[in-house]
């Protein structure tokens, strides 16, 4: 349901809308979208592959794209493998640069082991993280997490030493899902572009306030930006209900991760508020239920990413996002 709403905010900042979808995604029912193609559903193999970069390829000539949007982490994926394993190949690879930035050559936005040495580096806060060997030292509850997951997918909060170990012990805690299969095609195990789907890391668990900052930026240049605190969670973490704050911290930190990924395109990153600071969560490479909403608080993602002035009048503090994604 993520995208829903994206096709309105595009075509109201200028955009034509065209989509590369499964059959049967939410985004196929908005008004806003101008045509469309069904990839091709296959088993996950190399099939799969061939085929899919086969159906961008075509999407790409017969609506003339200039941009492209991934839906979700693993459209993230599939550009990045064709970019660096298929590119000589792909007649479009130049397409493929120009909509994520510097990160398609090495796909380090969909691990999150990398990013957190990179966010490190950065000396931007974050939850403390444990080594295997020091489970001694480990302040419970823990959050559990592999390295490359899908819509909360890979992510487990322990609440004592057994569950931890039982997460361990059971590295596929995650529920299995074609996603998963997908992806873990798309990855591969002995790629040196990406690290292992598999790898898995233990981080404190903070029982702050949940935020998000998103924005749009060009090779690390934000161009708009502004952060939500999660006003109300379902059973399954996402936001449905969200107010817009003053983060300067949380975006402070947002501007210099972005800049030192040269990262393009929509994002959002996930912040947990606690003790007065900012700690970051994690990058998703890809737009949000709230890259579509940032009208209401007066900062249009869309028309930032069409070059224009981001500026709005601010209308809402805040937003039901549910509510965002009934037809227009």
């Amino acid at each position: 349901m993520g995208l829903y709403r994206l096709p309105n905010s595009l075509l109201a900042a200028g955009f034509k809308v065209f989509v590369l979808s499964p059959v049967g995604a939410s985004v196929l029912s908005s008004s806003a979208v101008q045509g469309y193609r069904l990839l091709s559903f296959l088993k996950p193999g190399r099939k799969f592959i061939d085929t899919t970069k086969r159906d961008l390829d075509k999407a790409i000539d017969y609506f003339k794209i200039d941009f492209i949007i991934p839906g979700d982490e693993l459209a993230v994926a599939l550009m990045q493998r064709v970019y660096r394993l298929d590119g000589e190949t792909f007649p479009n690879r130049h397409l493929l640069r120009d909509s994520l930035g510097e990160t398609v050559t090495d796909g380090i936005t969909y691990s999150k082991v990398y990013i957190n040495r990179v966010v490190e580096k950065l000396n931007i806060n974050m939850p403390k993280k444990f080594k295997l060997n020091e489970l001694n030292a480990v302040n419970f509850p823990v959050v559990l997490k592999k390295a490359v997951g899908h819509g909360g997918d890979g992510v487990l909060i322990c609440a004592n030493e057994k569950e931890l170990k039982n997460g361990l012990k059971n590295r596929n805690f995650c529920k299995p899902s074609i996603i998963k299969k997908l992806a873990r095609e798309l990855l591969g195990r002995n790629t040196t572009w990406l690290l292992d789907a598999d790898e898995t890391f233990i981080e404190e668990f903070l029982p702050g306030t949940g935020a998000v900052t998103t924005g749009v930026a060009f090779d690390g240049e934000i161009k708009a930006i502004f952060t939500c605190k999660k006003v109300e969670i379902n059973d399954t973490g996402h936001a449905i209900r969200v107010k817009h704050i003053e983060a300067q911290e949380a975006e402070a930190s947002t501007r210099k991760l972005l800049g030192e990924l040269k990262f393009t395109g929509l994002f959002d990153i996930d912040f947990i508020f606690d003790n007065n600071k900012y700690y970051f969560i994690e990058l998703n490479p890809r737009p949000s239920p709230i890259s579509s909403i940032g009208h209401f608080f007066g900062v249009d993602l869309c028309k930032a990413l069409a070059g224009l002035d981001p500026r709005c009048n601010k209308t809402l503090d805040i937003v039901e996002l549910y509510d965002t994604f009934k037809p227009s």
